[in-house]
């Protein structure tokens, strides 16, 4: 089986930095600062919204 993937969503970039940091060693993190760079992060269409 393959490494999760998780979101992480904050607009301090130290805050981000830091839970990236922890993170990494057990999932695929996938980062965004923004709720706009949350939807282009996210691929809408993989998560089912709008449907």
């Amino acid at each position: 089986m393959g490494t999760a993937t998780s979101l992480i969503v904050d607009d301090e970039p130290g805050n981000l930095s830091l839970l990236m940091q922890l993170l990494r060693p057990v999932y695929h993190i996938r980062a965004a600062n923004s709720g706009e760079s949350v939807l282009r992060t996210a691929q809408p269409d993989r998560i089912g919204i709008g449907r």
